[in-house]
């Protein structure tokens, strides 16, 4: 079965997600999106289409600021994108929900990496391509130019070959507070991460310090791959899948 859900934040704004639970059970991954992202690309429609298909639920969700979900892009922050992932994994238990994983790519790979760190209700944890430390990547962006800062309006603007955003300087305040590889140590449960050797938004030098930092953790570098893990996403896929089954279905 699946179902449109809505559920708040702490600030009570409304976050909006896709629960599909095929078999009733007490298992669920959650899926989080990274920045420009949204819970309807085809990457989370493709792991709850194969999460299903072995009997584990998904729930899928718009991180504030994106898609259907309350707020505006430019005002998200770390802070914010933490609070979306704690109050959805709060919200799977309210469900009835017993065994959670989760699942963060990107700018959500940090948020989820921070909230494993100190959250009790997972079983297991995978991570595509994380952001370890958004304030250094942010500053890398900057020195390369993709950044412009307006400090009258109090803002800045990221421009690439794709897209022109611009964001609130709240953002780069915020960030510098969150570090995943302060924290990484107190991860305590099953975690994979998955990185592209290619991969121009995070290095592999990034993820393989942060994986050093978990405990048990396993890397997988897919060699060619670029940051959407390009003509590799369905063996990407399956690596997570197969983690995923053994460590939520013990």
């Amino acid at each position: 079965m699946k179902e449109k859900l809505i559920f708040e934040n702490s600030k009570g704004n409304k976050l909006v997600g896709i629960l599909s639970d095929p078999e009733k059970r007490n298992i669920v991954v959650v899926l989080v999106h990274g920045i420009f992202s949204s819970k309807e690309s085809q990457t989370y429609k493709r792991f709850e289409k194969l999460f299903n298909e072995r009997g584990i639920a998904t729930f899928r969700f718009d991180l504030f600021g994106h898609n259907e979900s309350d707020g505006e892009l430019e005002d998200i922050t770390v802070s914010e994108a933490i609070d979306d992932v704690e109050q959805a994994i709060t919200f799977m238990k309210k469900l009835g929900y017993f065994k959670i994983g989760l699942i963060g790519a990107s700018f959500a790979g940090l948020a989820s990496a921070i909230v494993a760190s100190k959250n009790d209700n997972l079983f297991a944890l995978g991570l595509r391509c994380p952001v370890s430390n958004m304030y250094e990547t942010l500053m890398k962006r900057k020195e390369s130019g993709e950044l412009t800062f307006d400090d009258s309006k109090k803002t800045f603007t990221y421009q690439s070959d794709k897209r022109v955003v611009t964001f609130k300087q709240s953002l780069l305040k915020d960030a510098k507070k969150h570090d995943a590889l302060k924290v990484a140590h107190r991860i305590q449960i099953p975690t994979i991460l998955e990185q592209g050797d290619m991969d121009l938004s995070v290095s592999l030098e990034e993820t393989r310090k942060l994986a050093s930092k978990i405990c048990g953790s396993k890397l997988e570098v897919f060699k060619g791959a670029n940051h959407h893990f390009k003509d590799q996403e369905e063996k990407s896929y399956k690596m997570l899948i197969d983690f995923f089954l053994k460590e939520l279905k013990q």
